[in-house]
């Protein structure tokens, strides 16, 4: 399955099987800028300047700021606060940009606009 396409940094990303693909204006067709060796994209989501990548409910999340370069985030430890199946944009309690994440039926903060929330996920 595709993902939804996102746009960042003024180009369109959807995510397929265990590929990021970028569309190339130019070409007319989807290049690929990330492949997975082992696990499957299960969605994509654009905020607060980076591009986000889940990879299901036992591995990290990935993430970019420039579409190009994929790493797991440095900011979060061990256990299940750095795994996602889904990602979802909406608002905190305080009225605030957030980022919220889906994982084994639950639905959690993940970033918030400005500041980043340590997970202690069970």
């Amino acid at each position: 399955d595709w993902t939804q396409p996102q746009e960042f940094e003024d180009n369109i990303y959807v995510a397929c099987s265990r590929g990021i693909y970028k569309w190339s204006d130019t070409n007319e067709k989807w290049n690929i800028v990330y492949l997975d060796d082992s696990h499957s994209i299960t969605d994509l989501e654009s905020f607060d300047g980076n591009l986000y990548a889940a990879r299901g409910e036992s591995e990290t999340y990935i993430f970019s700021s420039d579409g190009a370069t994929w790493g797991d985030p440095s900011n979060i430890g061990s256990g299940n606060g750095r795994y996602v199946k889904f990602f979802a944009k909406g608002r905190n309690a305080s009225g605030d940009l957030a980022l919220f994440k889906t994982r084994a039926n639950q639905l959690v903060i993940l970033l918030q606009k400005y500041s980043v929330v340590t997970l202690t996920e069970q």
